[in-house]
């Protein structure tokens, strides 16, 4: 028991430091993306204005749909469709600093991330506005949330595996050690694909479907649960309890595993006829993962699987 708050508070204190670094990094991205795109937008009607070339009303970007051009006094001489007809924002550059980002914050509404561009040094010179709305990452703590969910399903699972893993098998101390270090090493790849499937999600909204997403997380808790077997499944061995076995369709199998494992390297799996063995599916998925890592980390280009039958022994040949 002892050993197993040790490891999930371990796991707590990691997954809450990245969490958080995470947290911190995608809203410091989405936000700085936000700006600089408002600052490209900004200079090119700025030049506009200095030529006397800007249209009325002003064409905007999906990206930056607030553009306005306020005159000395304060009157509004051209803007976008989507600004209005208040001003963006109050706030006048000085001469020595002319380009300036600005975050303005109507009372019961949504931020706006400007960029405020003044476009010469004298007094009586127009200001140009341009930017967008925040978006929900920033506006919201959906972020928050779902870095939380995240955070805790590993330190449950982490804590739950390990309670269940020491309290069968690992009562001696140096068996504690070893299992802790293979535990880490199995659950290493599902976790870093979870983790990168919920970044995907947060950095991208709008191009990434929350089903699909959900539906991915759940194939990898999955996994991860075939791992539980597995570490459990060794635990009965040791104990001279025997592997539960049944029949299974080796090419099938081999194809399932190639289409669930995301690598640079391709995989071409060829199946010739039906090839049936009787065995553990956690110890073939586990021996053809390996196969694959290691076929992928010496390949070349790609990597092909044939699996084959011949005198009633299954075949599997790799290039």
């Amino acid at each position: 028991m002892r050993y197993t708050t040790v490891v999930t508070l371990l796991v707590l204190m990691i997954v809450v430091v990245l969490g958080a670094g995470m947290d911190l990094a995608v809203r410091y991205r989405v936000r700085d993306e936000a700006f600089f795109n408002a600052e490209k937008t900004v200079l090119r009607w700025s030049a506009q204005v200095r030529s006397d070339h800007v249209p009325r009303p002003i064409p905007v970007s999906a990206n930056v749909d607030l553009v306005q051009v306020v005159d000395a006094r304060g009157r509004i001489t051209s803007s976008s469709p989507q600004t209005g007809r208040a001003r963006l924002s109050m706030f006048r550059p000085e001469p020595g600093d002319r380009l300036r980002r600005w975050t303005e914050c109507p009372p019961g509404k949504r931020c706006v991330l400007l960029a405020a561009d003044r476009v010469s040094p004298s007094a009586d010179s127009p200001v140009v506005y341009a930017g967008a709305v925040e978006s929900s990452i920033l506006a919201t703590h959906d972020l928050e949330y779902v870095v939380g969910a995240a955070a805790l399903i590993m330190t449950v699972m982490s804590g739950w595996l390990t309670w269940r893993i020491t309290g069968r098998s690992l009562r001696p101390v140096q068996r504690q050690y070893q299992l802790a270090s293979t535990t880490s090493h199995e659950l290493r790849n599902p976790i870093a694909g979870l983790r990168v499937q919920l970044e995907e999600a947060l950095l991208y909204p709008d191009h990434v479907n929350p089903r699909d997403t959900i539906q991915r997380a759940l194939s990898t808790t999955d996994r991860l649960e075939g791992i539980v077997d597995e570490l459990l499944l060794l635990a009965r061995l040791r104990s001279g309890e025997s592997a539960t076995h049944e029949a299974i369709d080796l090419g099938a199998l081999v194809a399932e595993e190639t289409r669930t494992t995301s690598h640079p390297v391709p995989v071409d799996v060829r199946v010739t006829g039906d090839v049936w063995v009787h065995g553990s599916r956690t110890q073939l998925i586990r021996l053809l993962s390996n196969l694959m890592s290691n076929a992928r980390r010496h390949a070349e280009s790609r990597v092909i699987v044939c699996v084959t039958s011949g005198d009633g022994l299954a075949g599997r040949g790799g290039d």
